[in-house]
């Protein structure tokens, strides 16, 4: 079984979308967290910022939501403080679809979570490949989630996490396809340089960091594409757990035929009782 999805695998042709990243403590000017997400995708929807208030007993969260193909929550800050993003996994659109998964697993971790730890603890969610990237006022983290319910978690308090759309940890990369992977790769290499040549950041650098367009129209961590209908960045997701001063969201996006539009919010703002 395990052969015959590794070899339907490596035929596919792969999706290759979104570039994450964060760091914590020691590693952003003042303490705390900052946690960033480039979402890349084909330019056919449209990205809005809404407000949604679950049911009693659940958190409400604030979220990027995609319409049209491949639509639901692609980010999202709940009214806890705990921040869920996510990239996919190297799979094209059937292959996912194929394979058992839970679905509007953002959402529900952003319903149901009130912090890093607890998000890690719902195992039984982690079903369906694609890479999570979790914060907390005090701690990061960064889950891989391959084929066949496997998984591979890292953590920390003090630091930097960083992903793109490849397994890069030891006991997933078997699912990789056989392709170079080049933008993927490129992106990973280049936010990975970017977060090593700096010991703390503050949230204007790493906005600038999601602006970069070194590297080209593919390659870049703010992707133009090379062509109107190609894969290109749609938007940046930037949160901030400063000690003492609260949560601040910045959002830049770029819906197609649409100037782009940058919000500034603070969580009191966005979770004020109507």
């Amino acid at each position: 079984m395990a052969g015959a999805l590794l070899a339907v695998i490596l035929l596919a042709r792969p999706v290759a979308a979104c570039t994450l990243w964060a760091a914590a403590g020691e590693r952003v000017e003042g303490g705390g967290v900052l946690l960033v997400k480039n979402r890349d995708w084909l330019p056919d929807h449209k990205q809005v910022l809404k407000l949604v208030q679950p049911a009693e007993g659940f958190y409400a969260y604030y979220c990027l939501y995609a319409h049209g193909p491949d639509g639901g929550v692609k980010a999202g800050l709940n009214q806890k403080g705990l921040v869920v993003v996510s990239a996919t996994a190297p799979f094209s659109k059937a292959q996912r679809e194929a394979m058992y998964r839970t679905p509007a697993l953002n959402a529900k971790l952003l319903a149901y979570c009130a912090d890093v730890s607890q998000a890690l603890d719902s195992t039984g969610w982690f079903w369906g490949p694609r890479f999570l990237l979790l914060a907390d006022a005090s701690e990061i983290a960064l889950l891989a989630i391959g084929p066949e319910g496997k998984y591979e978690i890292t953590r920390t308090k003090s630091g930097v996490l960083y992903h793109t759309n490849h397994y890069v940890h030891s006991g997933l990369v078997q699912f990789n396809p056989d392709k170079k992977l080049t933008s993927s790769r490129a992106r990973y290499e280049r936010i990975g340089g970017l977060l090593a040549g700096k010991e703390k950041f503050t949230l204007a650098e790493f906005a600038e960091m999601a602006a970069s367009r070194q590297g080209g129209p593919d390659n870049a961590l703010w992707r133009t594409g090379k062509k109107p209908t190609s894969t290109r960045t749609l938007s940046t997701w930037i949160v901030q757990h400063k000690p003492g001063q609260g949560t601040e969201l910045y959002v830049k996006i770029a819906n197609p035929g649409e100037e782009v539009r940058e919000y500034r919010l603070r969580a009191p703002e966005i979770f004020a009782t109507k």
